[in-house]
């Protein structure tokens, strides 16, 4: 889609801050946004990518999703690890009540193999 529109992809990887292993949850995202990246790449797509830890996911994703005047917000509906959607709410519902921003939710392909590979083996 992106290519077709000639779209700059912004990648948003936003981790919930205080969790154990913070350090092996940045590493996993920092690995997924380096295959999104490459796949960029081959199709001519022009993108960044950044990191943020954070209390609150949907605020967060809203408030970067603003400072860069995004058109469209893309967000995958896998979250079922995410300890605040017990206290807050599910972070796709919270995302697409409070945005202004149209909002696409796609699940993730998962392919363990080719994630066991990309993280030396670590549990997805």
């Amino acid at each position: 889609m992106a290519d077709k529109f000639g779209a700059h992809l912004h990648i948003l990887g936003v981790l919930h801050a205080g969790s154990k292993g913070d350090e092996n949850y940045k590493y996993k995202m920092e690995t997924i946004m380096g295959q999104i990246k490459k796949l960029a790449d081959k199709k001519n797509v022009s993108c960044t990518s950044n990191i943020q830890f954070t209390e609150n996911r949907s605020k967060t994703t809203l408030a970067y999703a603003k400072k860069i005047k995004a058109d469209l917000i893309i967000a995958m509906t896998d979250q079922e690890a995410e300890f605040s959607s017990i206290v807050l709410g599910n972070y796709i519902h919270q995302l697409t009540n409070h945005s202004k921003i149209p909002v696409l939710c796609v699940p993730p392909e998962v392919n363990p193999q080719l994630i066991s590979d990309a993280i030396g083996g670590l549990e997805y």
